[in-house]
């Protein structure tokens, strides 16, 4: 389902669809330029064993990855922004990350972690707060 999609896409709405993380590993290996995963609340509960089964070498053409709404919490949120500062060859080409309606606290801690990420990743775009 999904893979044969990417096989043949540039960009790929998932939106709301009850994905899981072990598909989100599977599509790391297609020319994917954009990724929109808006609302799979099953995505944030299991975010710390897809987050580390990311590759470097793979996601290499992802430019735009939606994770709004997917039930990341401060947790998730920090583990995901952590995994992207710590390895700067993980999704190369991303310039816009959405993560908001994650129940993420508006917090000096969450802003400082988002403006060394967006310093470190060459002006990464990330959208966190909720409106």
């Amino acid at each position: 389902g999904c893979a044969a999609l990417a096989e043949c896409a540039r960009r790929l709405d998932l939106s709301a669809t009850n994905l899981s993380g072990q598909v989100l590993t599977r599509l790391g290996k297609y020319p994917l330029e954009s990724l929109e995963l808006f609302s799979n609340p099953s995505l944030g509960p299991s975010v710390s064993t897809w987050c580390s089964e990311l590759k470097a070498g793979e996601w290499t053409a992802l430019e735009y990855l939606d994770l709004s709404g997917c039930s990341l919490g401060d947790d998730g949120f920090r583990q995901l922004c952590e995994r992207l500062l710590g390895c700067p060859d993980l999704l190369p080409a991303l310039n816009c990350l959405a993560l908001g309606g994650n129940g993420v606290a508006d917090s000096d801690g969450c802003a400082a972690l988002v403006e060394r990420l967006g310093a470190a990743r060459g002006g990464l775009r990330v959208v966190w707060q909720d409106a």
